[in-house]
């Protein structure tokens, strides 16, 4: 509220409206945090006003928009079928919002690990409406990640850059691991273990491995809420909730420490910025504990994971089998049911972390080099906005 107050006595002409999506996952904060860090620093000339991208524009907040520089759509993995008006329902009418309207980092969601051609990726008529918006813009949008930056060349959208997510930049330097062996491990729970029982089994396979094969201190960690009040918050998943709890009493059963970091960037960075290594589902443990120059390694639970391997490198393991062929398999696609979990993935993990260690963290760093390549994108995308 208080940077409500601020823009609202400030020249309104200077200010950013800023649409986040922190409401429970911690990666969501980070983001906010990291995006809102971005643009204070590079663009001091601007006040930011943040406010939930989920909520509609009502009448007060729409002339808040019309009266500053810009609308900017703040990362996350917004680029889905129903862009608008389920994840930003902004105005009835989109000529309504006479503000630029720019994308900062945002990215699509497949649900598959074997993700689609992007020409085939599905958007409703409304969410091109809105695409179409934002593509005659005089100002270029910025995108997360390649495959949703072809999405929108297939679309014959061509005002996009691909800058990487916010929260890559938020330790800027991106100073290097030593080259040491780790001494704790966070690893990082995933979503899909709630609605598929093989994913459940190869999460708990993995968290046992852990803890009896590379005799470290494990903590696991639950980027989403734990807590009743998360019930209460705008279009909770209950049944992840309840499973949630269901693997906390299986944690409990095997005195296995766990913590819950939802709803706060600052948990989520003491807790990653105080770990040797990461294993996990979490896309975005990965992304900052990687910023960080710390290994980590990434099960792909969603093709946002995969895809993240084009931009940042590092070690990401996809934690499905390779789907068949054929009708079934394609009809199933369409769901996310196309294949299942690797029953073996635990040793591929040991692979890859004996080889990073035998290479000295060689991917690691390649990872830091990367996320220094495309901050120049990111810079160059911050520079040019109104």
């Amino acid at each position: 509220m208080a940077s409500f107050r601020i823009a609202l006595m400030s020249n309104i002409k200077n200010n950013y409206v800023v649409l986040t999506g922190d409401k429970n996952n911690s990666g969501d904060y980070l983001i906010k945090k990291a995006g809102l860090y971005l643009l204070n620093k590079y663009r001091p000339d601007r006040v930011l006003t943040p406010i939930p991208a989920w909520e509609p524009l009502n009448k007060e907040r729409l002339r808040l928009v019309n009266e500053s520089c810009a609308l900017i759509l703040l990362g996350g993995p917004a680029l889905q079928p129903q862009m608008y008006p389920c994840i930003y329902p902004l105005t009835r009418n989109l000529n309504d919002i006479k503000a630029p309207i720019i994308t900062m980092g945002i990215g699509a969601k497949p649900k598959s690990t074997y993700p689609e051609a992007p020409h085939h990726y599905p958007l409703t008529d409304q969410t091109h409406e809105l695409l179409t918006r934002i593509n005659r813009e005089s100002y270029q949008s910025s995108l997360r990640d390649y495959y949703s930056g072809l999405i929108m060349q297939a679309y014959g959208y061509n005002n996009f850059i691909t800058t990487g997510c916010p929260a890559f930049y938020l330790n800027e330097d991106q100073s290097q691991t030593e080259n040491s062996s780790p001494n704790s491990i966070v690893f990082s729970v995933g979503v899909n273990f709630a609605k598929e029982t093989d994913m459940l089994h190869q999460t708990k396979d993995i968290i046992y491995q852990m803890i009896t094969e590379l005799d470290q201190p494990v903590r696991v960690a639950f980027h989403h809420s734990t807590t009743p009040k998360f019930l209460n918050t705008h279009r909770p998943n209950v049944r992840l909730y309840d499973q949630q709890h269901k693997l906390i009493e299986w944690l409990k059963e095997h005195k296995i420490e766990y913590i819950d970091i939802s709803g706060s960037a600052e948990q989520m960075l003491s807790l990653y910025s105080s770990c040797s290594l990461h294993i996990g589902y979490r896309v975005h443990a990965h992304i900052l504990t990687s910023s960080l120059g710390k290994p980590s390694l990434l099960l792909a639970e969603d093709g946002r994971a995969i895809n993240m391997k084009d931009v940042m490198g590092g070690m990401i393991l996809n934690a499905y089998e390779e789907e068949g062929k054929g009708l079934i398999p394609k009809v199933l696609k369409a769901s996310g049911l196309s294949h299942r979990a690797k029953p073996e993935l635990w040793r591929e993990i040991q692979a890859n972390l004996a080889y990073e260690k035998k290479a000295k963290n060689q991917r690691t760093l390649q990872v830091a080099n990367n996320l220094r390549m495309h901050f120049y994108f990111m810079k160059s995308f911050l520079d040019q906005l109104p």
